[in-house]
């Protein structure tokens, strides 16, 4: 599964624009000194909401034995075993769709790996079911991982979870809690 790293600077919460509703015509039309409709048009298109493109950014795959991290320009790959990683913790965030549905929501990823040679923080944006194909697979090969999920620990992207479930998924998993 391969992942995009995403900057947070690239994505806004704000709503789409259309840069023509920006333009004064009322005040144009009535006459205003100072209103230029061609000016307004530019200067709302010159502050598009529209992300920006994902160029010069790192891809993140997490295979079967490993994270292989792939750098954006020279396109080099380092790949580091799950054995290699001291600490990895996956931290999400979700923002609902306005109806409130948090599966179709955007799920932004917080993954910090430490190890022998590598300390990073790299984000990430995926979705519902990315995310739990990811920790399934990190569950299925036993990875010692922490999973928090907008910042409270889980499992599964379920926060709540009894106290005797986490006594059975420590025993299923090895996990600490």
């Amino acid at each position: 599964m391969t992942f995009t790293e995403y900057k947070p600077a690239d994505f806004s919460l704000a709503p789409q624009r259309n840069p023509l509703g920006e333009i004064r015509w009322w005040k144009f039309l009535g006459g205003a000194a100072y209103t230029n409709p061609l000016h307004d048009l530019l200067y709302a298109l010159s502050r598009s909401s529209e992300p920006r493109p994902t160029r010069d950014r790192r891809q993140l795959r997490f295979e079967d034995h490993g994270l292989a991290i792939v750098q954006a320009p020279p396109g080099e790959t380092q790949t580091y075993t799950y054995a290699e990683l001291t600490e990895l913790h996956l931290d999400y965030t979700c923002f609902p769709r306005p109806d409130n549905h948090l599966a179709g929501g955007s799920f932004f990823l917080r993954l910090s790996l430490c190890g022998s040679d590598i300390d990073t923080t790299i984000d990430l944006r995926s979705t519902h079911s990315q995310c739990q194909q990811v920790i399934k697979l990190l569950y299925a090969r036993r990875v010692r991982f922490r999973e928090y999920y907008m910042g409270s620990r889980s499992y599964l992207l379920e926060p709540n979870i009894p106290y005797q479930r986490v006594q059975q998924l420590k025993a299923d998993y090895g996990i600490e809690w």
